[in-house]
């Protein structure tokens, strides 16, 4: 029988086990963190120009009713009263004048 071969054995140097990350890799932007760099080199006179967030209008119910719903809520999300009795309980309040 022919002997077999000797296996080779290799020392890696310090540079050689630890990977660094390409140079492209790094200073790759994240989407957000580009669309708030942009954000920032916007020009006040074109920030008054563009488009402002939309604002919800008021909800057209009494705070003492919103109390009730949120009170209502509270209670279904509870468990104390059945998915019955919270939607025939929240119409009842929102039916009120």
């Amino acid at each position: 029988m022919a002997p077999a071969p000797e296996a080779k054995t290799a020392v890696k140097t310090q540079k050689e086990t630890t990977k660094e990350p390409p140079a492209a890799e790094t200073k790759k932007a994240k989407p957000a963190e580009k669309a708030a760099e942009a954000q920032a080199k916007v020009k006040p006179e074109q920030a008054a120009a563009g488009l402002q967030p939309l604002m919800a209008p008021p909800i057209p119910i009494s705070q003492a009713k919103e109390a009730r719903l949120q009170e209502l809520l509270k209670n279904y999300k509870a468990d104390q009263i059945t998915p019955e009795e919270y939607h025939k309980q929240r119409a009842a309040i929102l039916a009120e004048p």
